[in-house]
């Protein structure tokens, strides 16, 4: 792409914006999708979106947490972008900080794959091979010891002719927890709040695929939350 190690070049090139810029934690982010020319890559601007803990008392850039997190994920075989770039710097008393990933090729964000089905409703062994896929790739996060922290629908990327592994993205709020028994609670109940369009039996089949003998179990606890939530 020519421009790793140059921070102005990736904090000024054109890009196409994906969304509104994100003010949050006394600061903004946006982000982009680069042209053909320069990969196709997605890239995140950031500016004072820290994230402060015992290693960072004075805040950590939440990209640069982001970046660390997918290098850590590949190394134990999770499905990820890869990080092409990713450069901090202070501009007049601020941080600013860019990523650079490189593109899912073959997937799909997991909503727009939904929202899909509910157009044209997919044949039944197509809907189960992609809830098994989903749900094996959500459990292995787990069991690896990870909670991605925010798993929406539009943050796992998916291959609907099934030859892809389903991919994660934005994980700069995934944190390592091996020693947490509920570490994949929070993920469970955050997709199951906000997959839309899916029947009550997919979303017990998802759970049977994902933990086989605890299912009926898991589905009471999520049940629960979303009573809790409306009441």
């Amino acid at each position: 792409m020519g421009m790793t190690g140059d921070f102005d070049a990736w904090w000024t090139c054109d890009a196409d914006r994906l969304d509104a810029p994100n003010h949050r934690r006394g600061g903004w982010s946006a982000a982009f999708r680069l042209p053909p020319e320069a990969g196709s890559a997605f890239l995140k601007r950031q500016e004072n979106c820290l994230i402060r803990g015992i290693r960072h008392p004075f805040g950590e850039p939440t990209f640069r947490r982001e970046a660390r997190n997918l290098r850590a994920l590949s190394q134990v075989g999770i499905e990820v972008p890869a990080v092409v770039a990713c450069e901090t710097r202070v501009h007049e008393g601020r941080r600013q900080t860019v990523i650079v990933v490189a593109p899912l090729e073959g997937r799909t964000a997991l909503d727009e794959v939904l929202g899909e089905w509910a157009r044209s409703r997919p044949l039944p062994a197509e809907r189960t091979r992609l809830i098994a896929a989903v749900a094996l790739a959500i459990h292995t996060l787990h069991r690896k010891g990870w909670r991605h922290g925010s798993l929406y629908p539009k943050h796992l990327f998916v291959d609907p002719a099934g030859t892809l592994a389903p991919a994660f993205i934005d994980l700069e709020r995934a944190r390592w927890l091996p020693l947490y028994p509920w570490r994949g609670l929070r993920d469970l109940d955050s997709l199951n709040r906000r997959t839309a369009g899916i029947s009550r039996t997919d979303r017990l089949r998802f759970l049977q695929a994902y933990a086989p003998h605890s299912a009926r179990k898991l589905w009471r606890v999520l049940a629960a939350r979303a009573e809790r939530r409306r009441n």
